[in-house]
This record gives structure tokens, sequence and C-alpha cells, in this order.
């Protein structure tokens, strides 16, 4: 069944598979950093070596959505509450708990919680040092000041009366990023250089939506030619947006746009987006900001270095089947922990409501 309109929710079952495959990286770097090597996760890592358009995605989707915020500071009040104040509530708490295991084996450091907060003040993406103090990288919570600064950015663009000015602007500034160093050479706070890079994503979902292209009926030829190119980038290319790092610089960057829109048309096209089999993932995808939560408080919490990773192996674990444990047993957890806190939430409504109709 082809979408042949909008509506809410309508991009649910695409994010839901992209969360998916963001904790599968992750499973399959863990098994790839801390245990023997496999050919079935050489081949994975293969396979996610050019990732601009899994995370470009969630960036288009945002700017397909855009609107001109009528308020900019009540806009900035709204994005700050949904993207930086968990951002900073996790780092916070992440410190913390990591620290658990060190208090009661009677390790505890004050750097334990230093480091993460540090750096999750800082933004880093991978450790850095600041002025003789080490930070920890945020690993996957860079998205969140990465959506909000790139959000914040494009709506002050936008604002800009001369609309081709604001265009060149938005490309100048993206091109510009691209072309920065990588983060382990250089890292600017706040994941700025990497908001900058994502303007380019979301200029082109608005596009999409201003131009209706997700409805358009598209050459076969242009889907052939933009897919050969995706698995082109897969084979010669290397893409890494957390640590802009682009093989080809604006090249590489460039590859991911025509793949953008032909996924998402083909998305459409599909009829995924309302079909009844992909109901779970359109629960995963609605909660897709729950989930990037957890999974990045679980991945500064856990220790998921070389000693996790020996433990798999004397369970007898291949490599190939500790990714597969790894990315399950993630998944459930975070499933089961949003359910908890909606059933908790549901138990709560029915209590207020039953004490405004017995008061």
């Amino acid at each position: 069944m082809r979408i042949k309109r909008d509506f809410i929710g309508m991009f649910d079952v695409l994010k839901g598979i992209l969360m998916l495959l963001i904790i599968l990286v992750h499973s399959v770097e863990f098994a790839s950093d801390t245990m023997m090597a496999d050919p079935a996760v050489g081949l994975l890592l293969q396979f996610f070596r050019y990732s601009a358009v899994m995370m470009g995605l969630f960036f288009v989707i945002s700017g397909y959505s855009f609107q001109p915020a009528e308020n900019l500071w009540l806009y900035i009040k709204k994005q700050f509450k949904m993207f930086l104040l968990p951002y900073g509530i996790i780092i916070v708490a992440s410190a913390f708990l990591r620290c658990v295991p060190a208090l009661a084996a009677g390790e505890f450091r004050i750097q334990d919680i230093s480091v993460v907060l540090v750096g999750g003040l800082y933004g880093a993406i991978v450790p850095i040092e600041l002025f003789g103090v080490w930070g920890s990288g945020v690993v996957a919570l860079w998205f969140l000041p990465a959506f909000f600064f790139s959000n914040v950015i494009y709506q002050l663009i936008r604002r800009i009366k001369n609309k081709k000015l604001a265009i060149a602007l938005i490309w100048i500034l993206s091109v510009g990023a691209v072309c920065f160093s990588s983060v382990y050479q250089v890292q600017l706070p706040w994941c700025l250089v990497q908001s900058c890079a994502a303007l380019g994503f979301l200029e082109t979902g608005r596009l999409l939506k201003k131009y209706k292209l997700l409805y358009q009926k598209i050459n076969h030829f242009y889907i052939l030619g933009a897919l050969a190119v995706w698995i082109l980038s897969h084979v010669f290319l290397t893409a890494n947006m957390a640590a802009n790092e682009w093989s080809y610089g604006p090249l590489s960057y460039a590859a991911a746009f025509p793949v953008c829109v032909i996924l998402l048309n083909l998305y459409m096209r599909t009829g995924f987006a309302a079909a009844r089999f992909t109901g779970l993932l359109s629960y995963l995808g609605r909660y897709s900001l729950w989930i990037l939560f957890l999974h990045g408080a679980e991945l500064l919490i856990v220790p998921w270095d070389r000693r996790l990773g020996m433990g798999f192996s004397v369970l007898g674990l291949s490599p190939i089947v500790t990714v597969g444990c790894a990315f399950v047993l993630r998944v459930v957890v975070i499933c089961l922990v949003i359910w908890a806190w909606n059933a908790v939430m549901r138990y709560a409504a029915r209590r207020r409501i039953g004490s405004a109709i017995s008061g």
C-alpha cells in the first residue's frame, strides 16, 4: 500500500529501524574491539563503514517537519528541554552509577566521576584532556547536543530575509564542517562541528517536503544509480558523522544525499509506514528518543571493555554470537524499561482520575 499523503508518525517505522541499526553498530564494535578477529564481524563492520546515510536520515526526517518558529526564545527553551536537559541528567547519573562497582569493591576514585562529567560538559566525542584533566567521550549521546544546536542554528539561518543568502550559508557551514579536522585531531565543544554538518541534511528534508519529492515517481535508473553509489561508498569511502571523518571530504558527504532521498521515497512507496506487521518497529520509532537516552546511558555505565569480551569468550560464545547476544540484551532491557515506565505513568494517571472522581 503506497502512502499518498503525510500523517503523524509516518517516519516512526523508519526511526525504529535506524535505532536498531545504531544498537547493532555498537554491539559489532564491542565484539570487534574486545574479541578475536571474526570474518562475519568484519563483514558487518564493512557494512557500517559508511554511516552518513544512517545518521543523516535522522536529520533529514527532522528537516521534513521544519516549521519557522514564531517565538525563537520559546523554541530554544523547548529544544533545551527535549535534548540538552536529558543529556545533562544522563551524564550526571551515568557518572555516579558507573562508580557503584568500584564502591562495592572499595576501589573508588574521584576520577571515575570527574572524567564523565568533564567529557559530558565539553561534549567530547572521544576522550580529551582539558588543562590536565581527562574527560571521557559521550559515545552515542553526541546526537543530543548536535540535534539541539543544528536545529537552533537552522532556525536562525532560515530567519534571514534574503533566502538565497540563507541557503548559501547553510551549505557553506555544512561543507566547512565536513572539511574541518576529525575529532581525533581537533574537538570543538558541544558537537558544534557535527551540528553544522547536519545542516545540509535538515535542508534536504525541508526541500523534500516543499517539493513533495516523497510522492513523485522517480526514474528507475536514478534509483539504481543512487543505490550503486551507496554500495560503492561502503566499499571505498569512510564517513563517520560523529567523529567528523569523511575520507574524501565533501565527496563522501555529498554521496549521502541522493541515497537518503531514494530510501525515503522507497519507504513511502512500500507502505511500511502504515503496514500492520511493522507495529513493533513503529513502537520503537515512537520512543526513539527514549531509546537513545537509555542506550547512551548504558554505553557510559556498563564497562564494554576487554574484560567483558573475555567473559563472553569464557562462555564459549563466538564473536558473531556475542554480537547477537549483546544486541538482543540491549534491545530487550531498553524495551522493558520503557514498558515499565509507561505502566507506572498509566497507573499514576488512573489514581489521579480516581481521586478526582471520588473528590
